[in-house]
Order: structure tokens, then C-alpha cells, then sequence
């Protein structure tokens, strides 16, 4: 889905980073890509119609492509930017940490 962010596979491939799940993001899709069909991921980009975002606040990896402002106890922990309107983060990916 459009928003969400994802991990490159070393075939070169896209699937939904996942923190708990050990998947570090390496950036995010704005566009919807479907199944099959070539597509963009960015490192840098505002990436808008997301909800329940805070100005200023950290965002961190999450589970499924997710953007959450809770930092991790578990699996991976990344900063991936931060809120810059309640539906939208100013994305910034950085390296993972394994916990």
C-alpha cells in the first residue's frame, strides 16, 4: 500500500519492512505497487496520507510497513523520520539496530 515502508531484498524485490519481525526498511512506496509490477521506493520523500501522526515527533519502524512514535523494545530498532502534519511524515531512513 501506498505510505507503507519497505525492505530490498537482495533479488531485488520490495516487501514490508517489519521491525519485530527483523526486515529493516530501506525506504517507502508513495504509490501503491501491485503484485508483479515494477515500482519505486524513496530514502527521501514527504509521504502523506497517513493518519495519527504528531509535528515533531519521531517515527520508528513498526510491524507490516508501519510508521509507529513508539520506540521498540524488540527486533529492529530505526528512526525512519518524523511528523510534520497529523497525516504525514518527513521520511528519513537510518541504519537499524538490532535489540
Amino acid at each position: 500500500p501506498a505510505g507503507r515502508l519497505v525492505h530490498l531484498r537482495p533479488d531485488g524485490l520490495l516487501q514490508l519492512a517489519d521491525g519485530p519481525g527483523g526486515l529493516a526498511a530501506h525506504g517507502a512506496v508513495i504509490e501503491t505497487i501491485t503484485v508483479g509490477n515494477a515500482g519505486l521506493a524513496y530514502r527521501i520523500a514527504d509521504v502523506r496520507g497517513l493518519s495519527g501522526k504528531h509535528t515533531g515527533v519521531t517515527q520508528w519502524l513498526g510491524a507490516s510497513g508501519q510508521y509507529t512514535e513508539t520506540p521498540p523494545t524488540s527486533g529492529i530498532s530505526q528512526v525512519v523520520g518524523v511528523g510534520i502534519a497529523s497525516d504525514a511524515v518527513a521520511l528519513g531512513i537510518h541504519m537499524p539496530v538490532q535489540l
